[in-house]
């Protein structure tokens, strides 16, 4: 066995490696996991340790990893699901067995600031902006291609915002 076929083992083991669970943590995917998404291994805040990470799981994370957007971009996006999840969790889910008996509490109007910052942030944005940052960050469906301008520019406009 020669060098260069014992170092391209040596890669290969460590790769394999690399991607087999530990015990006791779920920061790998499973087998059938792994075959659907494109995943790569970020590095942790811990020395030595990674995660694994779909980049094709959301499509702001798509977009991200392609360079379609830049990592401000892609973190406005992430604020802006959360504040809208945030101003629209509040009382008033309705059960999936039923139409008629909605959860929560009667006397709840959910969360007011979060509320008062997403309808401020609709106004900022506008209609069309909001829409497509709803159907890209929310509903998490890839953007079309002629909307990849101005998904950038609601981003761009995400990010003043947030700031």
């Amino acid at each position: 066995m020669g060098r260069r076929h014992k170092r391209q083992k040596k890669r290969t083991d460590t790769y394999k490696e690399a991607w087999e669970p530990r015990p006791g943590r779920k920061d790998r995917p499973t087998p059938e996991r792994l075959l659907r998404g494109h995943w790569g291994l970020l590095d942790t805040e811990d020395a030595g340790t990674k995660h694994a990470k779909d980049f094709q799981a959301h499509p702001i994370d798509s977009l991200e990893h392609r360079g379609v957007i830049s990592n401000e971009q892609a973190s406005a996006g992430r604020d802006y699901e959360a504040l809208y999840r945030a101003a629209n969790g509040g009382g008033g889910i309705r059960d999936s067995t039923t139409l008629f008996e909605p959860k929560g509490h009667d006397n709840d109007d959910g969360n007011i600031p979060a509320s008062r910052d997403r309808h401020e942030l609709y106004l900022f944005l506008g209609v069309y902006r909001d829409r497509l940052l709803r159907r890209t960050c929310v509903d998490h469906l890839e953007p079309k291609v002629g909307e990849i301008g101005l998904l950038r520019e609601a981003l761009n406009e995400c990010c003043r915002f947030f700031k």
